[in-house]
């Protein structure tokens, strides 16, 4: 099936195994769940959770998150804090604004795909850009706080 976007997600697991979007049991297969839902369903009956996510593009880019596993691929990431939990989730923007005549015009859309890592206090989201794969945005979001 061809899908919209160009860019795939590769997780690796507590039990040690590496999934990838688009292959195996995460394949995109019409009036089914989606690849990340298929994960979060085996992951939930397996009872695994993420360790790493990383996007990577058809033209061998990849795009990493901090790791939360015990040995991360660079030392430097031993002492960083850990990740408690991963998303992913794909998102359109379209830009309006008003032109002399105050009439809205309406940009291209753009299609973005993005993975997070979710702190007890804060996210880091990566956003890369489905239409140009070199356009890449990293955001750091406050969790809201409960009460």
């Amino acid at each position: 099936m061809k899908t919209l976007h160009r860019i795939n997600w590769q997780v690796s697991l507590s039990n040690g195994e590496t999934c990838y979007e688009g292959k195996g049991a995460f394949e995109e297969i019409p009036n089914q769940l989606s690849p990340w839902q298929k994960l979060l369903r085996y992951m939930g009956e397996g009872g695994f959770f993420i360790t790493s996510l990383s996007l990577f593009t058809d033209d061998g880019r990849t795009f990493n998150l901090p790791s939360a596993g015990k040995n991360p691929k660079f030392a430097m990431l031993n002492k960083a804090e850990k990740p408690i939990d991963y998303k992913m989730f794909r998102a359109y923007a379209r830009e309006a604004s008003l032109n002399k005549e105050n009439k809205f015009e309406q940009s291209g859309e753009d299609l973005f795909t993005v993975a997070e890592a979710i702190y007890k206090d804060y996210s880091l989201q990566i956003w890369v850009d489905e239409h140009n794969t070199k356009n890449c945005w990293s955001l750091v979001i406050t969790n809201k706080k409960n009460g």
